[in-house]
């Protein structure tokens, strides 16, 4: 039966979330509109940051120091922390001086000495407030010449103007009420002065030259340092400024010592006639054999340390000598050394040949023997095993000195060196003994005739690089005719002692740049 009444309409399922998960479907709505109110509440009634820790305490490191120089920086840093001691980063401090005329601080805590005192530098943060103390003392480290320099004077006399030098501290700025000593350091003058700096830092005083002619030098100290040394020159009785051979004692010299050391300088210099060029020595203790003291002077024109000392008794070795430190140009010495044996010192004082013993060592001394190798003037030498080689010196100067006292008729190559006569220390250093006979630089001397300062000695020395006067040398003809040598009872033989060839070059500042060993 067909009816005439409409169906109801359906009542509408719930709609299940889609499984593309593009939402809910009406169903669902009530709930996302209760729950995320609830969600902001809850979120917005929590603090979910941290709070920021508090500065509690700055430290500066370092907390105190001490410049010596205006001018000198120094960076502080500073340590923040907070109330729990942890460090506190990325913190930037306020920083102050409190007196910015002596110590100034840039924001960054580089701080920079100003003018002599004391200061507080701070690092604020906050509250929290640190602090260092920062010391200004000037401290003299150099010199410079205001006036002075270069003056000439009769030996004995003072300058004819005040020295003046100002002293600077590192940087270069003047150091007012600095201390400044001077000090003559190469033979006599002026007692041993002290003056203070005034305002510019500038002292000064009247310097009376010693009584030995030559130049002479004034040590400049500030601190405990030399400085400087200033140079002058003294001059002689003839108005000049003569070659110099200083002598320095390292034992106790007997009178009859100290005046064969003095004939021997009185004889060397005269001959020597253009001056070196001063040096300033600055090396350890030890360089110019064991006993030798530290030097720091300048050497005008030649310097010997001498000891008279235990050797090896009697009759032995009778003295040592050679050059130890050379000038960087021209390798000639500067410094040497001279023992002699305090054994046989009343020998060769009665015999009358103690100042030409010690004239001989010095010319070695000054480079005859020890230096003709070095400067490859030594030809076919004897030593170790060649004896009676036909060692000789190949000088051009000398050949001609030689040719010049009687040499021209000589056969064989010249100047003859001794090639028999003694061992290391004799031989290759001398001249040859049977050519020579009485001369002052062969092996054996003689107790009754002069032995001659030759030409060809003084010429050997030219050929070094000395400037000499050959015309003032000692009368000497050679004679040529064998067996005319000294005679064993009027002969005295000088023993040498053999060394290690070692010599040190020194530069411009005194140090040693190079060791020559040959």
């Amino acid at each position: 039966m067909l009816s005439s009444q409409r169906p109801l309409p359906a009542t509408p399922e719930p709609e299940t979330p889609r499984q593309d998960g593009r939402g809910l479907g009406p169903a669902r709505l009530p709930f996302r509109v209760v729950f995320f109110p609830l969600l902001l509440v809850l979120l917005y009634s929590c603090d979910l940051t941290e709070a920021t820790p508090v500065p509690a305490s700055v430290a500066l490191v370092p907390g105190a120091m001490e410049l010596d120089a205006l001018g000198a920086t120094l960076t502080l840093s500073a340590v923040v922390r907070g109330e729990g001691g942890q460090a506190l980063g990325g913190v930037s401090p306020e920083w102050e001086s409190d007196d910015p005329t002596l110590v100034e601080v840039s924001p960054q805590g580089v701080v920079t000495a100003r003018s002599d005192g004391v200061a507080t530098i701070s690092a604020r943060v906050g509250d929290a407030v640190g602090e260092a103390t920062i010391v200004v003392r000037q401290s003299a480290r150099q010199v410079e010449m205001v006036t002075g320099e270069g003056q000439v004077a009769p030996a004995g006399e003072p300058l004819p103007e005040e020295v003046a030098i100002q002293a600077l501290d590192r940087l270069g700025n003047p150091v007012p009420g600095a201390t400044v000593r001077f000090e003559p350091s190469d033979g006599g003058g002026t007692e041993v002065t002290s003056a203070e700096a005034d305002p510019q830092g500038v002292a000064s005083t009247r310097w009376v030259l010693g009584p030995e002619p030559g130049t002479q030098s004034l040590a400049v100290t500030v601190g405990e340092r030399h400085s400087f040394h200033l140079l002058a020159s003294a001059l002689n009785d003839e108005g000049e400024v003569p070659f110099r051979i200083r002598f320095q004692f390292l034992s106790d010299p007997t009178p009859a010592v100290a005046d064969a050391f003095q004939e021997a300088s009185a004889r060397w210099e005269p001959f020597l006639r253009e001056k070196l060029p001063p040096v300033l020595v600055r090396v350890p203790e030890g360089r110019c054999g064991d006993n030798a003291p530290a030097l720091d002077q300048v050497v005008d024109d030649l310097l010997v340390l001498v000891t008279v000392e235990h050797i090896d008794g009697p009759g032995g070795t009778v003295a040592l000598a050679n050059p130890c430190f050379l000038r960087e140009d021209g390798l000639l010495p500067i410094v040497g050394q001279l023992r002699i044996d305090e054994d046989d010192v009343d020998e060769l004082d009665a015999f009358g040949i103690l100042g030409d013993i010690v004239a001989h060592e010095v010319g070695h001394v000054l480079g005859l023997g020890s230096l003709w190798e070095l400067f490859e003037l030594l030809e076919l030498p004897s030593l170790p095993d060649a004896r009676g080689a036909d060692t000789h010196f190949t000088g051009a100067q000398s050949i001609e000195a030689f040719d010049a006292v009687g040499g021209e008729t000589f056969e064989g190559p010249k100047v003859p060196v001794e090639n028999e006569i003694g061992g290391p220390g004799s031989r290759d250093r001398h001249w040859r003994q049977s050519v020579f006979e009485v001369e002052l630089m062969t092996s054996l001397l003689s107790t009754v005739r002069d032995n001659a300062l030759s030409r060809v000695t003084l010429a050997s020395l030219a050929d070094l690089g000395y400037v000499v006067e050959l015309d003032r040398a000692e009368p000497f003809n050679l004679n040529l005719v064998e067996g005319v040598a000294p005679r064993e009872d009027e002969a005295f033989r000088i023993v040498h002692s053999h060394r290690d060839r070692i010599v040190h070059v020194l530069g411009s500042g005194g140090e040693i740049v190079e060791t020559l060993r040959w």
